[in-house]
């Protein structure tokens, strides 16, 4: 199984980056799904009989070894002008592909892919090319059915959609998976169903150095359903997820980070075992935070990467010199983090807001608001780190809610029980109807609670 995990996740990637070219709209191609690919792999269009092949490589120390240099996926090219349909429309070119996934990678993983896939992933690709220079990709991937010692694994049919301008090179795309099952090879009554499964990624400005960072992500699992068997029963846990992500530029130098998470469920047992609670959900949004940081950010998150991969391969090897220099080199690179994390969290302007909530048949929450006031950060990453623990309350200003059920506090949360409870008797926290009701703030590195202003110190004291 462990064999397959990485073609896998490659193979993942590379179905929504699949392509053709015209002389006019080759190069706007194969940089869009360069992009779409993270960087991580390089497209390029060598001019064929009736359209063009492609050749996939990859510069990245993760991937690069993993790609058949002799490999091309051949995109055959209807030159248009093209009547479209279903909506009455001329397009420039049509494109048509097939073919199987494993064909890609080194004689190795081909191997591997095609021994528990017997055609190795076929594919079939279609799309289209507008005179606007707007591409719109279909593809599709064959059911996929494979077992071995470790597990089985069973999915639908997959489809991906691509839309994009390949002008400002803005994209879109969605994937729908009806059914994933995951079974362990040895516990036939465990494992993992996912039904309707429906990913979609809007993009909504131009990437920035390559990178996509604005847009907004939605997963939503229509029905997961986590099978465990213990010594006492078997346990079933349904229900629903969704998952919403939004990146939104504020302004040229800010950026809004939005995601939000949801749980639900009707199943009696599911409710049952999370001691009454149908629904939870959290939300996150980190506001105004630096656009140069963040870029920064993911670029040095990319040569992490790299760099554990080379850590990885020469302690394989035993190489101790070269895994010495790749110990150095991290060290460095996260040294930059302190330069970044300046840039990208913002005194008196970057906002923390927090919502965690849980339904059950009381509704509680936690609810944060606050802006970050911290000191900007100096020296290597182990003093950064010294100077924001140092800073302690004075970190953040801001609002702290908490509504907690106490009922669900004394089964899911004892300690936040304990907590408020004594909070409640010193007269900082209340209880109506069963519900502990916290509120506070912070400002200028004390907590107000009750229109009187504590040190951290002075709170501890007045519980103990």
């Amino acid at each position: 199984m462990k064999k397959i995990i990485l073609p896998a996740f490659i193979a993942t990637t590379l179905v929504t980056t699949i392509f053709a070219n015209s002389n006019d709209y080759a190069d706007k191609i194969a940089k869009l799904h360069t992009i779409l690919s993270g960087n991580a792999f390089e497209f390029t269009p060598i001019k064929a009989k009736d359209g063009y092949d492609i050749k996939i490589s990859s510069k990245n120390a993760i991937y690069k070894d993993v790609f058949n240099p002799n490999a091309k996926i051949h995109i055959s090219v209807d030159e248009g002008p093209l009547i479209t349909s279903p909506s009455f429309g001329f397009g420039k070119a049509g494109l048509k592909a097939t073919g199987a996934i494993a064909d890609i990678f080194n004689d190795k993983i081909a191997s591997d892919i095609k021994k528990n896939f017997k055609d190795g992933i076929k594919y079939d690709l279609t799309g289209k090319v507008s005179f606007g220079d707007e591409l719109k990709e279909s593809i599709k991937i064959e059911p996929l059915s494979i077992a071995d010692n470790d597990a089985k694994i069973e999915m639908s049919q997959t489809l991906i959609n691509l839309t994009a301008d390949l002008d400002k090179m803005i994209s879109s795309y969605s994937l729908k998976l009806d059914s994933f099952k995951f079974t362990p090879a040895n516990k036939p009554k465990e494992g993992v169903e996912l039904k309707d499964v429906f990913m979609d990624y809007k993009g909504t400005q131009a990437p920035i150095d390559g990178l996509m960072l604005f847009g907004t992500s939605k997963v939503s699992i229509g029905n997961i359903l986590l099978k465990v068997k213990t010594p006492k029963k078997d346990i079933n846990i349904s229900g629903k997820l969704d998952i919403v992500g939004d990146v939104k530029k504020v302004d040229k130098d800010y950026l809004d980070f939005i995601m939000k998470q949801s749980f639900s469920t009707e199943d009696k047992d599911t409710i049952a075992l999370s001691k009454g609670v149908k629904a939870q959900s959290f939300d996150l949004e980190l506001k105004n935070l630096g656009i140069k940081g963040m870029v920064d950010f993911m670029k040095l998150s990319k040569e992490q990467q790299e760099l554990s991969s080379k850590m990885v391969e020469a302690s394989k090897k035993n190489d101790d010199v070269a895994l010495q220099k790749a110990i150095v080199e991290i060290e460095d690179i996260n040294n930059k983090l302190v330069p970044i994390f300046n840039e990208l969290i913002k005194k008196d302007k970057t906002k923390i807001v927090t919502d965690l909530e849980l339904t059950s048949d009381k509704t509680s929450f936690v609810k944060l608001n606050l802006t970050y006031e911290g000191k900007p950060l100096q020296g290597n990453i182990n003093s950064a780190f010294i100077t924001l623990a140092a800073q302690g309350l004075n970190l953040f200003n801001g609002d702290i809610n908490i509504k907690l059920d106490g009922n669900l506090a004394n089964s899911l949360y004892p300690m936040s029980a304990l907590v408020l409870g004594m909070l409640q008797s010193k007269g900082f926290a209340t209880m109506k109807n069963g519900v502990y009701e916290l509120n506070a703030k912070l400002k200028d590195g004390k907590v107000l609670i009750n229109g009187k202003s504590y040190t951290l110190q002075e709170l501890t004291r007045s519980l103990f």
